[in-house]
């Protein structure tokens, strides 16, 4: 007797949550979840049931379902995810919401000749940049455009995010390349045409302690380089800044800075913009679940 759908929901009926259970057997038959929905009696194949059992079991060890599928959802697009990238989450979408509600239109062009610059720091999967530069180009007249790019430490994420780029067709539009931070690209951003610069920033902030104590599912697997930072989880954000301020004491232009953090770091991340820019005055915003989640600045 062939093993159907409802054989293997059942039997892994309290060992994994029922959403992911349905995702993982949607995926391994290469339908979607709502066929799993409405055909349960549906037979799967032998190659179809050993690659759902193992999915569960990996899922049952914690490991996190985007990994599995190979994919996440972020501001309504799909990104190919790995184990070299962290995971889009809902709360980063503000960074979005954000940025859009600035910069849209018109706006991006400084004046005739110049042009915004975008820059994602710590890239990952590219989820940031790509969709802001969907986003912002969405309604965009003939004028200059702005420039995008992503950088990341890690050639293999730069390598996911290059992917991703491709197949919403901005492989010539965001630029990815690896770089310690701001490392790589400083030079490019003295440019005479860059009359503003926006830098995007979700770097490793969790200090040690909250790594530590966060869930299996992101301990045990997402890239512990992209998770943690030292001096209370701030360490690379301070070196980011001074890297900010090292590039705009040679060139003077209109720059914005999103960082997004972990709630408890309100005061100590607007401390430390004031340590390095004592003119500017950040706010945190809120993300929906009420956590201090968005640092903005505009210096």
């Amino acid at each position: 007797m062939s093993t159907t759908i409802k054989d293997i929901l059942t039997s892994q009926s309290s060992a994994i949550d029922s959403l992911d259970r349905e995702l993982i057997v949607a995926h391994a038959i290469q339908r979607p979840r709502e066929f799993v929905l409405t055909y349960p009696e549906h037979p799967l194949t032998e190659e179809q049931c050993a690659l759902t059992e193992s999915l569960l079991k990996r899922r049952a060890r914690h490991e996190p379902l985007a990994y599995l599928l190979g994919h996440r959802e972020f501001f309504g697009l799909d990104f190919d995810v790995t184990p070299d990238t962290l995971i889009p989450r809902p709360e980063t979408e503000l960074m979005i919401e954000e940025i859009v509600k600035r910069e849209s239109g018109i706006k991006m062009q400084e004046s005739n000749d110049t042009k915004t610059c975008i820059v994602d720091v710590g890239t990952g999967s590219g989820c940031i940049i790509i969709t802001l530069a969907k986003e912002l180009l969405k309604n965009t007249p003939d004028i200059i455009p702005p420039l995008f790019f992503g950088v990341d430490i890690s050639p293999e994420a730069i390598m996911v995010a290059q992917e991703n780029a491709r197949v919403y067709g901005l492989e010539n539009t965001v630029l990815f390349s690896p770089s310690d931070l701001l490392e790589n690209i400083s030079e490019q951003l003295l440019d005479p045409s860059i009359g503003s610069l926006i830098i995007t920033a979700n770097l490793p902030y969790l200090s040690r302690e909250i790594y530590e104590a966060s869930m299996p599912d992101v301990r045990n697997f997402e890239p512990l380089s992209a998770l943690v930072s030292n001096e209370e989880g701030l360490q690379h954000y301070r070196r980011l800044l001074k890297q900010i301020r090292s590039i705009l004491s040679v060139k003077k232009m209109r720059t914005q800075l999103f960082f997004e953090i972990s709630p408890e770091q309100k005061d100590g991340i607007e401390k430390l913009i004031g340590n390095y820019f004592p003119q500017a005055s950040p706010r945190t915003l809120r993300d929906l679940s009420g956590k201090y989640r968005l640092t903005i600045v505009n210096i």
